[in-house]
């Protein structure tokens, strides 16, 4: 029998134990175990709680999921389509518009790329606000909330990756819900459609630019988390792959896995339905096609296309049913130690596929199948779904990406860099992530998770 690589063998070892779920309320606060209406953990459709999501059967015809699809945002894909941000202005009656990007993508040229296509537009009046960051706290909404408010706007723009995307959507949210982020992000609900909000993505990656929702970290906790509502679709998303040629190989390959990893999560989730699967298989397979491309040449227009495509597709995909166990691990990296979450998706994605094999060992055999694994009747479909997770280790081997936590110090992606002392922390914020740990196909607690942390140190 083959015999799984030896990063998996702890993994697989623990799984043979038979797994006791573990009370449902028993590692969360009080303010935790009540439902939060906004709470990117809790959209539609999702199972709340490890303890409710270990009678579900993943894709099964025994229990097949009800669904509802919900998609408002008008999509304008094609190379040079920013050239119709102009007639998107005029249908939504925007003129007096907010440009939400980053400092990197200013002085890069890439930001003057849209405004001198808004130069053009006489009854149009605009302001940059290039204060995103990386991983952006609570603060960056707030100060794009209260710029807008200033100038009296009535329509907002996303201009970047993720970061500078959640900040437009969570602006255009409180101009019309008022508060501070935060307020939304602690369960006030969202009560009125968002303003008019256009987004245009920079990177291929974050499916942010199709999201109902917008994520940030909390300046005074560190803890990452996200409000997701319907009022807050965006009107307009334009996919133009011209503005991600000159997208640096690191930012490729960060972004380019996080899209994978949506795909995979959603098509994993306790969710899944035949609509979503369509889209987060789709969107996988243009990922494998494409990535290595990109990131080999970034001048490839056709495979900066097929990644824009396929960021969007598996935005669109995951924005449908939830996100699982990776997400809810990666999402601290990144609040308290900085890491790109690109970077946080991918390390954690092995490890997270290994534990799920048990659980799910056709889905995730299929996922090796999209990766180059080859179908071999001789080997058992655990056996597949173990190569599948060595498959994305050598995905990420190619894209030279980090593939332990002590890595990603050494590099400099993590600060400060991350010690055993800190796995009790991440577990701690990552049981929090309720609905993403509920919709993991296998059931999963405290001492599952510090153990996979600690598969990676």
């Amino acid at each position: 029998m083959l015999r799984p690589p030896s990063f998996l063998c702890k993994i697989i070892k623990d799984s043979r134990e038979k797994h006791k779920p573990e009370s449902a309320g028993h590692f969360f606060p009080a303010a935790y175990c009540a439902p939060r209406a906004n709470r990117i953990d809790h959209n539609r459709n999702s199972v709340s709680a490890p303890a409710e999501a270990a009678g579900r059967v993943l894709g099964g015809l025994e229990m097949q999921n009800a669904f509802d699809f919900y998609l408002p945002t008008r999509l304008c894909f094609g190379s040079g389509a920013r050239r119709r941000l102009p007639e998107q202005l005029t249908r939504l009656g925007v003129r007096n518009l907010l440009l939400c990007t980053d400092k990197m993508l200013r002085s890069a040229g890439v930001v003057e790329k849209i405004t001198s296509i808004l130069d053009g537009c006489a009854d149009v009046r605009y302001a940059v606000y290039d204060a995103v960051t990386e991983n952006p706290g609570n603060s960056v909404v707030d100060n794009g909330y209260a710029l807008a408010r200033e100038l009296g706007c009535d329509g907002v723009l996303g201009l970047g990756g993720g970061s500078a995307l959640d900040t437009a959507t969570g602006v255009a949210m409180l101009m019309t819900n008022g508060g501070r982020a935060l307020d939304y992000f602690h369960g006030k609900p969202v009560a009125h459609p968002s303003l008019p909000t256009i987004l245009i993505p920079t990177t291929s990656g974050t499916g942010s630019e199709v999201n109902r929702c917008f994520v940030v970290t909390d300046e005074e906790t560190g803890f990452k988390d996200g409000v997701a509502d319907d009022l807050m679709c965006p009107a307009v998303t334009i996919l133009d792959p011209e503005l991600c040629l000159t997208m640096p190989p690191k930012v490729t390959a960060s972004s380019g896995i996080d899209a994978f990893t949506h795909a995979l999560e959603a098509y994993l989730s306790r969710n899944a339905h035949p609509l979503s699967d369509a889209l987060n298989l789709h969107a996988m397979r243009l990922i494998a096609q494409y990535l290595r491309r990109a990131y080999a040449d970034g001048s490839d227009l056709e495979a900066r296309s097929g990644m824009c495509l396929a960021a969007a597709i598996a935005g669109i995909g995951f924005d449908q049913v939830g996100l699982v166990l990776t997400h809810a691990m990666a999402h601290p990296l990144s609040g308290r130690f900085g890491v790109p979450h690109g970077v946080a998706c991918a390390l954690l994605t092995p490890p997270v596929m290994a534990f799920n094999a048990i659980a799910a060992p056709e889905r995730l055999a299929e996922v090796g199948h999209i990766l180059g694994v080859p179908r071999d009747p001789a080997k058992t479909i655990y056996e597949q779904a173990y190569q599948a997770a060595e498959a994305f280790r050598a995905l990420m081997r190619q894209l030279d990406l980090p593939l332990t936590l002590t890595e990603l110090g050494a590099r400099g992606l993590a600060r400060p860099a991350i010690t055993e002392a800190d796995l009790d922390t991440l577990t701690a914020d990552a049981m929090l992530a309720r609905g993403m740990r509920g919709r993991n196909p296998r059931v999963n607690g405290e001492r599952d998770i510090r153990a996979l942390y600690a598969s990676v140190l």
